[in-house]
């Protein structure tokens, strides 16, 4: 999500300035007789492309090879003009990128900008193409936001495209094309929340609105009813219980009434209202073995009752603590409900990062795969980056998703809140696979916190052992930038928690053994590489486990059983 800067906006180019005034940046008047505003831009093409310019990384017109390939690209999926057009509009964003190799040398890239914005402009032409725009029209609406003052302050022309095609992107899924109503609604989203700098938080949500199923037209009717006296943290909380949402097949309708009731309402019972929905939706519903329509039309009808919002969240969860479902620090109130009613079906659908709890039947192979294309899910790219936690039951090949919430809470560290359930019910042989988004990994190729389990993670796998009905001895996994890391151990939750208490002093006992000291670490860590640090840590950390437990590393791709482990380790 973008970040909002204060302060001045010196530095910014004029045509990326906020409109001064009242005056709207898009006017209201329809899509049909509607131009973009009129900006400074240099009347020559910034680049000589054309569609006779097929050969130009030998005839140099552009010199970049690179470039002259995406260039040919984007001719052909935008048009030359709108083409040209894009990279005068890009250009303020097009800075120079220099790289600096291990021997020391310096390369300097002038078009990176350039490079990393054509593609995203490409995969929004294409996914204009899917959802039925005409070529003018998916370039008018790239244009005005490119043009809508908010872009300079939040990343670039890159988040900007690939923030607008997220927005659409639910529609092509659906195999459903955007009508004029749909694109009247983003112009209009765009006039009024680019003079707040609330375009790009605006866009998350209209994304998060369309795959819950409003549509582009719903998403944009509900921000034009808190427009221009919202916030941007009131965008923030409705695009937190729309993700919630994506995969509950709600009535787009009930969707629509209940957060306009929200929108509406009166400011101190607003902004808690949001939370207490979201929570009731992916916690108090699932618990109660209710589905989200279920939970929604509780809520409309208590309010239509005149009670209060946490009044009506209570009355349609029948009252719920939060806290005791999900903290594993804490006996927790296990879900009753049978596994094929409490996890969605998904039939074989790939796994994917959703709040609610959902099964599919994929291979083990395949549910591998997914998992490392969710470990390297990229926010820049709109992709959606969390922990995740997956229970994996070889005889069915069965995908069992615990759902729940990832945020963030220091610059390599996450927090993940998920409702438990009986492992016992889902599998003879389960096995929980959890992630480690490499978003979050830190750089220094010394820190290897990022690839053992953390005290939290092993306090929840000791209550998967107490929490199940009968004994279980669940093989875990985690998933993370250098592979995927087992953690096998004896399947007692004292011996695990045990574990969980001594976990850091192993693994700072071992980064003494490795590199003796926090100032060699730095310099020894990018000497030796990544991966090689990653092979002696390891090493280094199951000599002092002692035989307590082990943790092995195996390749992302790596073949490995999906059978439980063939010894456990005991208590010494």
């Amino acid at each position: 999500m973008g970040i909002e800067q204060g302060g001045s906006d010196e530095g910014v180019p004029e045509h990326l300035q906020p409109p001064v005034g009242d005056a709207p940046l898009i006017p209201d008047t329809g899509r049909h007789d509607y131009t973009p505003p009129a900006d400074p831009l240099p009347a020559a093409d910034l680049l000589p492309v054309g569609p006779a310019s097929t050969g130009y990384e030998n005839s140099g017109v552009i010199a970049d090879p690179e470039l002259a390939a995406l260039v040919v690209q984007g001719g052909e999926a935008l048009g030359y003009d709108r083409l040209n057009r894009l990279l005068r509009l890009n250009e303020p964003f097009n800075q120079p990128h220099t790289t600096v190799a291990p021997d020391g040398t310096e390369t300097t890239d002038p078009h990176y900008g350039h490079k990393h914005f054509l593609p995203r402009a490409i995969a929004y032409a294409q996914t204009c193409e899917r959802v039925g725009m005409t070529d003018e029209e998916g370039a008018l609406l790239l244009e005005s936001a490119l043009l809508a003052g908010d872009s300079a302050r939040v990343a670039g022309s890159n988040r900007v495209t690939g923030s607008l095609a997220a927005a659409l992107r639910p529609t092509a899924e659906r195999g459903e094309h955007l009508t004029e109503e749909d694109t009247d609604g983003l112009l209009i989203v765009m006039a009024a929340t680019s003079r707040h700098r609330m375009l790009m938080p605006s866009l998350h949500m209209i994304a998060a609105a369309n795959r819950a199923g409003l549509g582009v037209a719903g998403a944009s009717e509900l921000i034009a009813q808190f427009m221009p006296g919202g916030t941007r943290r009131e965008v923030e909380l409705i695009t937190e219980a729309m993700n919630v949402l994506d995969i509950a097949d709600a009535n787009p309708e009930l969707i629509g009434h209940v957060f306009s009731g929200l929108i509406n309402s009166q400011a101190h019972e607003r902004y808690k209202g949001y939370e207490l929905v979201k929570d009731a939706l992916a916690y108090g519903g699932p618990a109660a073995g209710l589905t989200s329509n279920q939970i929604l039309e509780r809520i409309a009808e208590a309010r239509s009752q005149g009670l209060s919002y946490p009044a009506a969240v209570n009355h349609a969860t029948g009252g719920f603590d939060k806290d005791a479902l999900t903290d594993p620090e804490r006996a927790a109130v296990l879900p009753h409900t049978p596994p094929e009613q409490y996890f969605i079906n998904r039939n074989d659908s790939p796994l994917a990062h959703a709040v609610l709890p959902y099964r599919t039947v994929r291979s083990f192979e395949a549910g591998i795969q997914d998992i490392h294309r969710l470990t390297f899910a990229r926010g820049d790219l709109d992709e959606r980056v969390a922990a995740g936690g997956w229970i994996f039951d070889p005889a069915t090949s069965t995908w069992y998703s615990l759902g729940g919430e990832t945020r963030q809470t220091g610059e390599h560290s996450i927090e993940t809140t998920q409702l438990p359930y009986d492992v016992s019910r889902l599998s003879n042989n389960p096995l929980f696979i959890s992630i480690h988004p490499a978003e979050y990994a830190p750089a220094q190729p010394e820190r290897p916190g990022h690839m053992v389990p953390s005290p939290k993670e092993l306090h929840r796998l000791a209550g998967m052992c107490e929490q199940a009905g009968s004994a279980r001895a669940v093989r875990a996994f985690i998933s993370h930038h250098r592979g995927i890391t087992e953690i096998i151990h004896y399947p007692d939750a004292g011996v695990i928690r045990d574990l969980a208490d001594d976990i850091e002093d192993v693994v700072q006992t071992a980064y003494g053994v490795v590199f003796g000291s926090w100032y060699m670490g730095r310099t020894m860590g990018p000497e030796i590489g990544e991966k090689e640090t990653a092979r002696r840590m390891f090493i280094a950390i199951n000599a002092a486990l002692d035989g307590a437990a082990e943790l092995k590393l195996h390749p992302h791709g790596a073949a490995f059983s999906p059978m439980p482990s063939p010894r456990f380790f005991r208590p010494s």
